[in-house]
């Protein structure tokens, strides 16, 4: 006899099937709890997270996740009925709500068997039964518990999360519907806790397609998640929580005034930004090379642990009151941000160009940006501006520059992959050169009443620009 009960909550469906077979020696009665695949990912993730199953999420339901739920249910005060499927999923859900994130980092770093595959192999394996949009995933929660599993989640809105929210994307492919740069913003603020699990992200319009924002003790765990270095850029603003990449993409910009730790462990591509505190440093970075171990310096404010991983680059960007030297260094890197009035002109920063001792400095009311390569060589820039500041860029060799706030720029005879001009910023290039023209993303963009002025623009072809407020101007 079978009897099948089906119900649906909260938009998840779970079908149990309870088989009762009489066997002639002993009439003994047997009970199978059988789910779908999604539906029993679920559970059995939900049993991992909170120190009842050990093993993979891999849908099969099997003696392991039976014993483990007959456990977890043994140990509740109040009894609920094993066929109850809609009592059981929200019981599961309530229980990881109340339940630490540090509590829930350590039960899935010590008990889930998470996969270790290639970002082509996490694509080639995906099941995405559904897509939805950020903002939809984001009114799917139940206690605080945000849980996308087999999923297609396009971010299209700025979504955030906060207080204790925690959220949980396994087996999911994230997509990012930016047609800029960095058009969206997903949030993390609060406590709040995002684990994302055998998981990629892959956006074509855009380098760096969308944003993940880490705020207060926000904390994050990645494990298995791998993408395209720039999708999503991740960022530690004012941010005092932890972030763990483990056999994951690890990328992310560190401002000065966050106090992070951060730690990648076997990544397949480590790229992080460590915007510095105000004072004098030198450094020799690693820069397209596998290291057993590397740690940064005890002076700053953050702590990064980078273990078994390839690094792409650490891109130290200054700002005005810092004086960084370069040495031995092959492809630096880094951004050289500008406020609140002032002129400032590089000249002369070329790539695959080794230094044997050259210094560029910058000025501003709020103080002197001071870099130097000594026996060094330069990846590229990425000059911002904000305020009224005012920048000349001469023969050198950029990457994305950015301005906002009134601030101006004027490039001659350079080279630049993207630039982003917003709040009625105002920028001027002259006989340079777009590279990588042969992607069609948006590469121009003038937002907010900004203004930008190109004559003689190599490479430029009229996909490359996006209006939205702003305006860009060919000129003859």
């Amino acid at each position: 006899m079978h009897k099948i009960i089906i119900s649906i909550a909260s938009g998840i469906m779970l079908i149990l099937i309870v088989t009762h077979s009489l066997h002639a020696d002993n009439n003994q009665t047997q009970e199978k709890f059988i789910t779908g695949v999604t539906e029993t990912k679920t559970i059995q993730f939900g049993l991992i997270a909170l120190g009842y199953l050990k093993g993979n999420i891999d849908g099969i339901w099997d003696g392991r996740s039976e014993d483990a739920l007959t456990n977890y249910l043994n140990q509740k005060t109040s009894k609920i009925l094993f066929a109850n499927d809609l009592e059981l999923i929200e019981l599961i859900i309530k229980d990881m709500s109340n339940l630490n994130s540090s509590d829930l980092k350590f039960n899935i770093l010590n008990l889930l068997d998470w996969p270790k595959n290639s970002k082509q192999e996490i694509k080639d394996t995906l099941v995405n039964d559904q897509s939805i949009s950020i903002s939809d995933f984001k009114k799917t929660g139940m206690n605080n518990v945000y849980l996308a599993i087999d999923k297609e989640i396009i971010i299209d809105k700025n979504t955030k999360f906060g207080r204790n929210d925690k959220v949980f994307i396994i087996d999911s492919f994230i997509k990012s519907a930016s047609i800029y740069r960095n058009q969206y913003e997903v949030r993390f603020g609060g406590r709040s806790f995002v684990n994302i699990i055998n998981s990629t992200s892959d956006s074509n319009r855009s380098m760096e397609a969308f944003l993940f924002t880490y705020s207060n003790k926000a904390s994050a765990l990645q494990l298995n998640f791998k993408h395209n270095l720039g999708d999503p850029w991740q960022v530690a603003k004012n941010h005092k929580g932890h972030l763990d990449f483990i056999d994951s993409t690890c990328n992310i910009t560190l401002t000065q005034n966050s106090k992070t730790g951060l730690i990648c462990t076997r990544a397949n591509k480590v790229m992080i930004e460590p915007l510095l505190p105000k004072g004098r440093y030198q450094v020799s970075l690693p820069s397209n090379e596998k290291v057993k171990e590397w740690k940064s310096h005890k002076s700053l404010p953050w702590l990064i642990e980078i273990k078994e991983s390839f690094i792409e680059h650490i891109d130290l960007g200054i700002s005005p009151g810092i004086d960084l030297t370069v040495l031995d260094t092959l492809g630096y890197r880094g951004g050289i941000a500008m406020c609140c009035s002032g002129y400032g002109k590089i000249d002369g920063l070329k790539v695959n160009k080794l230094y044997k001792n050259r210094t560029w400095s910058v000025s501003s009311d709020q103080g002197r940006a001071k870099l130097t390569l000594k026996n060094s060589s330069s990846g590229g820039i990425w000059p911002t501006a904000w305020g009224e500041y005012r920048f000349q860029i001469n023969n050198s060799d950029m990457i994305d520059p950015m301005l906002g706030s009134s601030a101006s720029m004027k490039i001659e005879n350079s080279t630049l992959e993207m630039i982003r001009a917003q709040e009625q910023a105002r920028v001027i290039i002259k006989d340079s050169i777009l590279v990588n023209s042969d992607n069609t993303q948006k590469k121009i963009s003038a937002l907010d009443a900004s203004i930008i002025r190109i004559k003689n623009l190599k490479g430029l072809k009229q996909q490359h620009i996006y209006e939205k407020g702003g305006r860009v101007i060919l000129e003859k």
